[in-house]
């Protein structure tokens, strides 16, 4: 483990916020840095650096199509592979998978989750984690569940 910390350390220097996600086909991986630009024609692309924990090794995934409710939302974490952001107009959940190495450049998915419940304190501004109970799809019933600060735990 202080292998790979030392290995970060220089990345974390140079990265706002460092987020986690893995699953058996995903990783696991840390984000590192996002840089998006937007396209003359529309829309957003950019590129993810991720560091591949079991190879040790930074990876740059370019030309990712970025969706545009994501450039300002809050990123929450991630789960199986899939990012969560919280919209900071309505709070809604958003759940993205163009940060996967493994997901389509060109179309990543989005979905939208009912928003956050307000609590007490803000306690819902401070998340601790997300998961997922499996990968989203349309036909399929899927459980999101994000622990926020104190002992409060949300379904979505």
């Amino acid at each position: 483990m202080s292998r790979l910390l030392s290995k970060l350390s220089p990345l974390l220097h140079k990265s706002r916020s460092l987020r986690s996600f893995s699953s058996s086909t995903t990783g696991p991986y840390l984000t590192t840095s996002i840089s998006v630009k937007p396209l003359p024609e529309g829309g957003n692309i950019g590129e993810v650096v991720i560091f591949d924990v079991a190879k040790a090794d930074l990876v740059e995934l370019t030309e990712k199509t970025i969706p545009g409710d994501i450039i300002t939302a809050k990123s929450l974490g991630a789960s199986k592979g899939w990012g969560f952001f919280s919209d900071p107009q309505d709070r809604c959940v958003l759940i993205t998978d163009f940060m996967n190495p493994r997901s389509c450049k060109s179309n990543p998915k989005l979905f939208t989750l009912p928003p956050l419940t307000p609590l007490l304190s803000c306690q819902t501004d401070v998340v601790w984690s997300v998961a997922m109970s499996s990968f989203p799809d349309d036909d399929e019933d899927w459980v999101v569940a994000i622990k926020s600060l104190g002992d409060q735990l949300m379904f979505l």
